[in-house]
């Protein structure tokens, strides 16, 4: 499950052609040409767990106690349906990834764009949501000055120019004008909520 934060395209370029090998589980979305280089750049995972102490329904709030022994106010996204059935001892599971792929495309087409997916509870389900986002962005290569190390690249969607400094580590070798580099990036955030252990138990007699 990948989500990625909105970023600056063209400032993160350099990173894509500092890329070195393959990967063949990851790549941009719709290529239809070579994909020569694929990597994932950056990745965050966040998972928290914790109970509910207190409820704020106006404000959709809750006071969970976290596992880790500390207390927060947690705004439930729109995202969470059913927060009326959220009770007191409930358990809450928030989890938010974020991922960015780079890569290096020759030939053929690469779409830009954005898209989303949103799953909720049902309305008699528990309170549930997840929102995933994706993003894809891509550069065409203009130029290639081997003895300055620049490369200038075009932004397919805006026609901005950029020229990027490409740091002396970075193996310049096999890129050719007219190479695509594409960067694809997502985040998604998971709200569940399970019964407290003990709702629905019977009081000892």
């Amino acid at each position: 499950m990948y989500r990625l934060s909105t970023m600056v395209f063209l400032g993160m370029t350099g990173v894509a052609l500092a890329q070195g090998g393959s990967s063949p589980a990851i790549g941009p979305s719709g290529a239809t040409g070579q994909v020569l280089r694929s990597h994932v750049t950056s990745e965050q995972s966040i998972k928290a767990e914790g109970t509910v102490e207190s409820i704020d329904r106006q404000l959709r709030a809750l006071v969970i106690h976290w596992d880790d022994g500390s207390y927060s106010t947690f705004r439930a996204p729109r995202v969470m349906r059913n927060f009326n059935n959220v009770r007191l001892g409930d358990v809450v599971e928030v989890e938010f990834q974020e991922a960015s792929v780079l890569s290096l495309v020759r030939g053929g087409t690469v779409p830009s764009g954005s898209g989303s997916h949103l799953s909720r509870a049902h309305r008699d389900e528990r309170p549930h949501g997840e929102n995933v986002y994706v993003t894809q962005q891509v550069a065409t290569v203009q130029q290639i000055d081997a003895a300055t190390r620049q490369v200038v690249l075009r932004n397919d969607e805006t026609g901005n120019v950029r020229t990027v400094n490409v740091p002396p580590s970075v193996s310049l070798d096999g890129v050719n004008v007219g190479d695509k580099v594409v960067v694809t990036s997502g985040e998604s955030i998971l709200v569940d909520v399970r019964p407290s252990p003990t709702r629905g138990r019977q009081a000892p007699r």
